[in-house]
């Protein structure tokens, strides 16, 4: 495995990276505009990440391939 021990530690980590994007102002009124949909598919460790651009406010949802 690489950096993250867990599956469950590197979603903590990417999350917490968008979470952070879509708390600043001048970087997310950029991306709401853009209406970006973007899914993020990790093999190791196994995480999906969805980021959702396309409404009034930044969505990150996060999950298993499955």
């Amino acid at each position: 495995m690489g950096l993250f021990a867990t599956s469950e530690e590197f979603e903590k980590v990417i999350v917490g990276f968008f979470d952070l994007i879509a708390d600043t102002p001048a970087v997310a009124q950029k991306l709401l505009d853009s209406k970006l949909v973007i899914r993020f598919i990790y093999d190791e460790p196994e995480v999906v990440v969805l980021v959702d651009c396309s409404k009034d406010t930044i969505k990150v949802l996060s999950g298993n391939k499955e």
